[in-house]
């Protein structure tokens, strides 16, 4: 039966320091630890010239846990990383004797767990939680021998929704390997010939015309409004949408049709692209590229735009509206082979699209099973 207990039943705050040492050791920041992956590139100090964020030692069997507001990052220390040096970003945590680490490392990575956690967060700058916020808290208490049940239990469903989210990297590095070996660099090779963009294309900004934008006598309608960050959010096929217009809004706006190309232009999702699958309207954030499919693919060219997407990052503005404009998409030189072998590789990506489509459906599903058993044992 399961109990809630103060969480200093369940582990103890380490706080062990680092003392000095010889040679180099792996350091941990909080930068490094991707959720529960370590970055495969963390760096080695020695102890002079080592961070002064540098000062954790952990062994065997601790948590790691990241102290920052609305930073979800832990970790259980095994036999490969007993090593490191970790960050004081993070809190480390010895369990308890009638506490299993493994069970106690899912429940602190659950949304229970963060959403309490972020409560106690506090700090000017970047809100973390201290150790005396943390002795708030509490942690669900079973016998071991069900914590361990739990915790093999909750192993197997992550481990089914890591294998698919595999999958669908892999898919995404075959497509890649299959551009790469067909057509060579897209921004630096000169496999093909070049054109501008606006020889194979017409380019144009999205238009959404009233001031106030959040007037609500333009919205509720039967149209659909997309957004830069639907556009992000799309896995580069939008067919779904937050917000939409009404006959009055549609008078004020832009219409991209259905199999147009639509890229965001400004701010953080800046460069990111997805073809429609529906007719939609777009604000002036989003720029529309309709392919003539006399001269082009559209899933080539889209699929082109991904390449370019850090050098739009790069080449734009450093302010809060970084952006980019029409007098860079029109004149961008793109490697245009010949139509016939575009349509072979967007044979290829429509395939494989499709089939992410569908794992991102049952990782959707397996995501809400694994939550549903966060819930059952940690709600």
């Amino acid at each position: 039966m399961k109990r809630w207990v103060n969480i200093a039943e369940s582990v103890e705050i380490t706080n062990n320091r680092v003392k000095p040492f010889k040679g180099e050791r792996r350091y941990l920041a909080t930068g490094d630890l991707i959720g529960e992956e370590i970055n495969g590139s963390i760096v080695s100090v020695d102890y002079d010239t080592k961070p002064s964020r540098a000062d954790l030692l952990v062994e065997e069997g601790n948590i790691i846990v990241a102290r920052m507001q609305a930073t979800n990052k832990v970790l259980l220390i095994d036999k490969n990383t007993e090593d490191l040096i970790v960050s004081t970003g993070f809190l480390t945590l010895q369990p308890q004797k009638e506490f299993d680490g493994n069970f106690l490392a899912h429940y602190f990575r659950s949304e229970i767990f963060q959403r309490e956690k972020n409560k106690y967060c506090s700090g000017a700058t970047q809100k973390a939680i201290n150790n005396g916020s943390f002795s708030k808290l509490k942690a669900p208490s079973y016998p071991l021998d069900e914590q361990k049940r739990i915790a093999i239990i909750l192993d197997h469903a992550d481990t089914l929704r890591q294998k698919r989210k595999q999958s669908l990297q892999l898919l995404d590095d075959f497509l890649r390997a299959t551009f790469l070996d067909m057509f060579g660099d897209p921004v630096n090779g000169e496999k093909y010939p070049r054109k501008p963009l606006k020889d194979v294309a017409e380019v144009y900004r999205g238009r959404f015309s009233p001031r106030p934008r959040n007037d609500p006598s333009y919205y509720n309608g039967a149209y659909p409004f997309i957004q830069t960050g639907d556009i992000s959010n799309s896995e580069y096929r939008l067919s779904r949408y937050t917000q939409t217009l009404n006959e009055r809004g549609i008078k004020v706006s832009k219409c991209l049709p259905k199999g147009t190309i639509a890229i965001a232009i400004v701010g953080a999702t800046i460069g990111a692209t997805t073809i429609l699958e529906i007719d939609a309207y777009a604000p002036d954030s989003v720029v529309g590229i309709t392919v003539d499919g006399k001269k082009a693919s559209n899933l080539y060219i889209e699929y082109v735009l991904r390449f370019y997407k850090p050098i739009f990052i790069a080449r734009a503005p450093a302010t809060a509206r970084a952006n980019i404009n029409l007098e860079t998409l029109r004149p961008l030189l793109l490697q245009i082979p010949p139509l016939e072998l575009q349509n072979k590789f967007a044979l290829v990506v429509d395939q494989v699209e499709r089939t992410k489509l569908r794992m991102r459906v049952s990782l959707n599903e397996m995501d809400n099973q694994f939550n549903a058993l966060t819930q059952r044992y940690f709600e």
